[in-house]
Formats: C-alpha cells, structure tokens, sequence
C-alpha cells in the first residue's frame, strides 16, 4: 500500500510541473527531454516529438505557442505550424481568440488572431492578456524621461484596440472579480468597465487575492 501511495505521489509531481491543456476531451502535457520540448498524452505516449526550445499549453482552439529557432510561432496538435515562427515573444492564446506577440527584438507589443493576422498593431511597451470582459492592460513608456527612471503610463484597452482607460495611470490591475484598480497619486481607487472613476483614489493598499497590491 505504501509502494501505491509513493507511486501516485510521484506520478501527481511530475504531472503537475507539466503544463497542461484540455481540449476536446484530449489532454497534452508539454515536457521538456533533453532541452528540448514536446508533448505527451494522458497516458505518457509522446504525441509531438520534443523539437522545441520552448513550448506552451494548447488552447482552446487547439493552438500551442512554440519556440524553434529563436522565432515563436503557433502549432496545431499534429504539430503542424499553422502560424509559421516569426515573433521575438508570443503567448497563449486568450478565449478571445487573440494573443499577445511581441516583435522588434522585444521592443513592442501586439495581438495577433487565429491567423498570425494583426488585429492590434504593436506599438505598446508591454501589455497582458485580455480579461472575460475583452479588456486588457497595456503600458506606455515616457520616451522623453530619463532611462534609469522611466515613466509607465498604464491604461486598458478593448479586443480593437481602443482605448477604454486612457494611459495615464501609475498603475492598472483587474482583480478576480474583473474590477479595475488603479494606483494615481500614490493612492488606489476603482473604475469600471467603461473607465469611469467609482471609487476616488483614496486606499494605500488593496487586497489582491492572497496578496496585497501595492506596486
């Protein structure tokens, strides 16, 4: 019984430092062998051959964000590229069906769609994944302040790109329940979806799940 115990322990590690993605009732792990990465089903049967310098979990639409030859691209789950490797950075793609990609030796971000087609043009100094509302964070970088002290204007946007929160805040955040804190004069407050100040910049700190927020 101990030997059992032991063997599904292990088996439960391993599995859980693997990443992972549900789609049609088929689960792939990516693994890592040898440097390289690939996938595996449920049972351990090697579905894409480890070819990869990095690899992420498939989505839901059945894409996987990989790295071969210092480019990103997108792969279906034969392992066909159906987004050929041409990005400095790339994400998973969000339930949206957009995802964050990143050109320029890292300089500026974008979405692309299902296609490698750009919806949003890069031009963001960073940016996060969309929300369940379509809204997402980007930040702005003050090209006329000092390198070593530079200004990050934080605002949101929609799947457009247009902007619902201008960038003009110290810092933007959606909590679990998708409200919108943002950090203005040193203090926090809330907006809503459409950008509209509810709750005055007025907190030190907010609780962000199991964590204060507090840069």
């Amino acid at each position: 019984m101990k030997l059992k115990l032991m063997a599904a322990f292990i088996v439960a590690t391993i599995l859980a430092g693997c990443k992972a993605q549900t789609t049609n009732n088929d689960t792939y792990y990516a693994v890592r062998v040898d440097g390289k990465w690939g996938y595996i089903d449920q049972t351990g049967q090697i579905k894409i051959n480890p070819q990869f310098a990095e690899a992420w979990n498939f989505t839901e639409n059945g894409l996987a964000a990989v790295k071969q030859e210092g480019k990103w691209g997108y792969i279906d789950k034969s392992g066909k590229f159906v987004i050929e490797p041409q990005f400095e950075f790339a994400v998973s793609f969000a339930k949206n069906g957009l995802a964050q990609v990143r050109v320029n030796n890292l300089d500026k971000a974008g979405y692309i769609d299902e296609t490698g087609k750009y919806v949003i043009e890069p031009q963001f100094d960073k940016a996060g994944d969309f929300n369940n509302d379509g809204l997402a964070v980007v930040v702005l970088v003050d090209s006329a302040a000092e390198k070593q002290f530079p200004i990050r204007k934080y605002g949101v946007i929609d799947e457009t790109g247009k902007y619902v929160v201008e960038p003009k805040y110290q810092l933007i955040k959606f909590d679990d329940k998708g409200n919108i804190w943002f950090r203005s004069n040193f203090k926090y407050g809330m907006l809503d979806n459409k950008g509209n100040v509810v709750i005055e910049p007025q907190f030190d700190l907010f609780r962000d799940g199991w964590f204060f927020s507090a840069d």
